[in-house]
């Protein structure tokens, strides 16, 4: 079977995510949901900074689910919380796409496979609790934009990737 969930099963989404397409209101984040909604368009790489329990995680879901009418690859979040090394970052990424991992055993491997993958995409990817893998996933981050033009990343991290074009926003 696939592992892959199309929002909650409502089967009205025509594009692909495995985000929950409901998500509660956010209170008294509005204004700052609706200025982020304004940038990530001109953006490759949004950072949303801050301590742990900041609600970056609750914004960054509407966020991503929000712009789903603008990448009609998709939109795929990677919960990276219960990733323990960051060889587990490129898997990661490549299970919440639904990528088919057939005999790809290394992690260079996996690596290829997903940058070939996306690089036909206009995606969002949203990396969620970067912080204990944050190098790998700033690494995979800048090839993923390096190498796949119309690829969006939105990450959630108590510290920022510190990439090249990557646009921080602090969450207090």
């Amino acid at each position: 079977g696939s592992s892959r969930t199309l929002g909650d099963g409502l089967g009205a989404q025509p594009y692909p995510t495995n985000l929950p397409t409901v998500v509660r209101p956010l209170i008294g984040r509005d204004e700052m949901l609706e200025s982020l909604r304004a940038l990530l368009p001109g953006v490759r790489l949004l950072s949303l900074v801050g301590p742990g329990g900041a609600g970056k995680t609750s914004l960054a879901l509407p966020l991503a689910v929000g712009a789903l009418e603008e990448y009609p690859g998709g939109v795929f979040g990677v919960r990276l919380a219960s990733v323990e090394t960051g060889a587990g970052v490129p898997i990661a990424v490549a299970d919440a796409l639904g990528m088919p991992m057939d005999g790809a055993a290394a992690e260079r491997d996996i690596r290829e496979r997903l940058y070939s993958y996306l690089a036909r995409r206009k995606l969002l990817l949203l990396l969620d609790n970067c912080e204990h893998v944050v190098d790998s996933a700033a690494g995979l981050a800048d090839e993923i934009l390096g190498r796949c033009p119309d690829v969006t990343i939105v990450t959630t991290s108590r510290e920022a990737l510190a990439v090249p074009d990557e646009v921080q926003v602090n969450v207090g």
